[in-house]
């Protein structure tokens, strides 16, 4: 991964753009997904990627690779902390992670999208919570979270911009194959969701038989029990 390359395409998005102070960005491996210092912000992004293993020479692609990204503004410097999180082989024995190879036509898209974070987060600028979306790799074996570098859980966020159909589909074309979104077509039945997800956007998903809904005053997530006439059934349900 050509580091000089993100600073390069940074420093061009980020000039004119904040305020006229001084950005840096850095690559830093020892920075965790939800876990920023006191005083700084995160943004986490995924976009695609791929891997290739050093053992077994295997290669694979993924739309579900997490960057997680730390900033901070102190005076007129500001600091950007960089993580691509890695992954392993699923098939070599006690496999070592694998840094990713980020399509050179996302990252571009990453990195207007994090300025357009730290003008949010740090500049409190109201620039709505939309994200410049990219087109994802074919994928033909599902996500396994068990062999991603930072994913404990198999959480995932995705961004959508309007509560219906249409907004849902697009947001989550360029993490899944189109055959792991289908409708759901029994609509007297709860759909359940076996991975957990997050939809921005979106008024609720029922997981496991509970109503779960993004609290943005709270930061996370809330489980309540509604009756059956009062939750919202999405339109599609999501098998990975």
């Amino acid at each position: 991964m050509a580091h000089a390359e993100w600073t390069h395409i940074f420093q061009n998005e980020a000039n004119n753009l904040l305020h006229g102070d001084t950005w840096h960005l850095e690559f830093n491996s020892s920075i965790e997904p939800e876990q920023p210092e006191y005083g700084w912000k995160e943004y986490i992004r995924n976009t695609s990627a791929r891997f290739q293993c050093t053992q077994c020479r295997r290669i694979w692609p993924s739309n579900l690779v997490k960057v997680v990204f730390h900033m901070r503004l102190m005076g007129r410097r500001g600091t950007v902390k960089v993580r691509p999180m890695r992954q392993n082989c699923k098939i070599c024995l006690d496999a070592p992670m694998e840094d990713p190879s980020i399509m050179s036509d996302h990252i571009p898209t990453l990195l207007r999208n994090l300025v357009k974070k730290i003008r949010i987060k740090c500049y409190n600028e109201n620039l709505g919570e939309g994200n410049s979306h990219f087109e994802g790799t074919d994928v033909r074996s599902p996500h396994e979270p068990d062999f991603c570098e930072g994913s404990p859980c198999s959480a995932l966020t995705i961004n959508c911009s309007e509560p219906n159909q249409p907004a849902l589909l697009k947001a989550l074309t360029p993490v899944f194959n189109l055959n792991a979104i289908r409708p759901v077509m029994n609509m007297s039945t709860c759909t359940e969701i076996a991975t957990y997800f997050t939809l921005y956007g979106i008024l609720g998903v029922w997981w496991m038989n509970e109503f779960v809904h993004w609290d943005s005053a709270e930061c996370g997530t809330h489980k309540i029990a509604l009756p059956r006439d009062k939750f919202w059934t999405p339109d599609i349900v999501i098998n990975e």
